[in-house]
């Protein structure tokens, strides 16, 4: 049962992430980045509340690790390290944005947990919710405007963090959760009205997060490597093979669940961090299959 708990919300974090990966070679994906980084920032949000700090630290390794690897290829002069740094920070903010933004969130949810407690910090969540709506529906706060998204996905941050996971939700949730958002869509398709997020998705989202329980598993590793691996695995595509972006695309997919598949396999500490971040330990499971 457990299992199955876990899956949802990584098997979703999946789908999410493959959808945003594919969209932009079909159509816009403006529309849909709400929905991706909402439930990712949630996630991890959720993910990062319920795991030691040293751990959470390990799962931003492949930032630098990776980056350092693709600014190695494209060449750099170890001479220079303030173009390297330069080089680097480039990489990081344009093909790991998602990544860095959880990474900043994370910081600073940590600070202020630690210093004034978990209360100030979901309060802090709610002041930016209510900043990013006067800024998204009035003409109030202008001067905001460019910071919206931030201040959303900060509320989002702070409200999922230290959530705490419950073992058993009333399944007719799940259904209402989903009918207000099927409402919610029918309503803003009508009226051309959005008042700036989805009561329903964001319900929907904290059952499935809730009900819970983070295990490390094939489907993060699958799910890291998609996050991580799969830009730099398309950057060695583009400049070795002359494919079409459709087939570079699928490429690289399937090379980073292969690559997943093996790392799951084998579960070398070292190199799971280095280009996963993430790392499942092996006498876990050797306990768990002497329990069964």
């Amino acid at each position: 049962m457990k299992k199955q708990k876990l899956i949802i919300a990584d098997i979703l974090a999946l789908i999410l992430s493959l959808i945003m990966i594919y969209l932009p070679l079909f159509t816009n994906k403006e529309t849909f980045s709400w929905i991706y980084y909402s439930y990712i920032t949630a996630y991890f949000a959720s993910i990062f509340s319920n795991t030691k700090d040293r751990k959470v630290l390990f799962f931003f390794i492949p930032l630098i690790s990776l980056s350092f690897i693709r600014a190695y290829i494209i060449g750099f002069d170890p001479t220079k390290p303030r173009i390297l740094l330069n080089n680097l920070s480039e990489i990081i903010a344009s093909n790991y944005k998602i990544i860095l933004h959880i990474f900043i969130l994370y910081l600073v949810e940590r600070i202020l947990t630690k210093v004034f407690g978990a209360y100030f910090t979901k309060i802090c969540g709610i002041i930016l919710f209510i900043l990013y709506l006067l800024c998204f529906n009035t003409s109030y706060l202008k001067g905001l405007s460019p910071f919206n998204k931030y201040m959303f996905f900060g509320f989002i941050y702070f409200i999922f963090a230290r959530i705490n996971p419950s073992k058993k939700i009333n399944p007719y949730l799940y259904i209402i959760a989903f009918l207000i958002f099927i409402i919610e869509i029918f309503i803003i398709d009508k009226t051309k009205i959005f008042i700036g997020f989805s009561i329903g998705f964001l319900l929907l989202t904290y059952l499935i997060l809730k009900a819970d329980i983070y295990e490390i598993g094939f489907e993060k590793y699958f799910l890291n490597s998609l996050l991580y691996l799969f830009v730099l695995i398309k950057f060695l595509l583009e400049n070795l093979l002359y494919l079409s972006n459709l087939n570079l695309y699928i490429s690289a997919t399937i090379i980073s669940f292969f690559i997943s598949i093996i790392f799951y396999q084998f579960r070398i500490k070292i190199f799971d961090y280095l280009f996963l971040g993430v790392h499942k330990d092996n006498a876990k499971i050797i306990k768990s299959k002497k329990r069964a």
